[in-house]
């Protein structure tokens, strides 16, 4: 899937839904339980008609370029870092509301990934929101108040991918949460519907990635939990 950054306002109903999907709040129709699950049902149908829609553009993918032969093209090295740099900028607004602090780390050359930002960026919204909220339940201390996000190449099974990493000092996870964490309407939030770690795993594995929950330990003490996903690398085409 490749959208150029600038693509993201061509799709402002998919914008709109992911938003509401990912954050569970203003479905349309939301009344009930069955009422929640239609509400829920279109927000996805939106969401995979604007993966099908953006996978039929021709556009170049503008985050994590890089050239061939490895020569780093100076606009493309920006917007690269944009899609991140736009997600940090609206999670930052939650963290802050629960005096969280955010720090982060983007390897300065990403190799070739094609990736829908409006997607990933929601993605990467929802995990950072979703940290944040496990530390302020945690009730830690200000000097333990504390996000970080990693983008850095890695290899997985010998194949290059993009791993995106988020990494948080709450409670972390119980094996029981650890599950079925990301089932469909299963839920730890009073107010929560279920289905923004769902939908954010459904964009991931759009894109041919995974996501994957594990819990940080110092001895047996949880220190918190680090969420990740990656994209796989786009192969150069081989010519004879």
């Amino acid at each position: 899937v490749a959208l150029d950054v600038g693509e993201e306002d061509r799709h402002p109903d998919l914008r709109k839904a992911l938003g509401q999907a990912l954050q569970g709040n203003g479905l349309p129709g939301a009344g009930g339980a069955g009422d929640q699950a239609v509400a829920v049902g279109q927000c996805r149908q939106q969401v995979a008609f604007g993966v099908a829609v953006a996978g039929e553009q021709e556009i170049e993918p503008s985050a994590g370029l890089e050239e061939p032969g490895g020569h780093a093209n100076p606009f493309e090295q920006r917007a690269r870092h944009q899609m991140v740099a736009e997600a940090l900028e609206l999670a930052d607004i939650e963290l802050k509301r629960h005096n969280v602090r955010l720090s982060h780390f983007v390897s300065s050359r990403l190799p070739r990934v094609h990736v829908d930002p409006i997607l990933i960026e929601q993605v990467l919204i929802n995990l950072l929101k979703n940290s944040a909220e496990a530390i302020d339940h945690a009730h830690r201390p200000p000097d333990r108040r504390h996000v970080e996000l990693q983008v850095l190449p890695k290899s997985v099974d010998h194949n290059p991918v993009v791993e995106f990493t988020v990494v948080d000092t709450g409670r972390g996870l119980a094996p029981e949460v650890l599950e079925r964490l990301f089932e469909a309407f299963f839920s730890t939030k009073t107010e929560g519907m279920g289905i923004g770690l769902n939908l954010c795993r459904s964009i991931v594995e759009s894109h041919q990635g995974r996501m994957q929950a594990e819990n940080l330990y110092n001895g047996d003490q949880i220190q918190g939990c680090r969420f990740s996903f990656w994209i796989p690398v786009q192969q150069p085409l081989v010519t004879a």
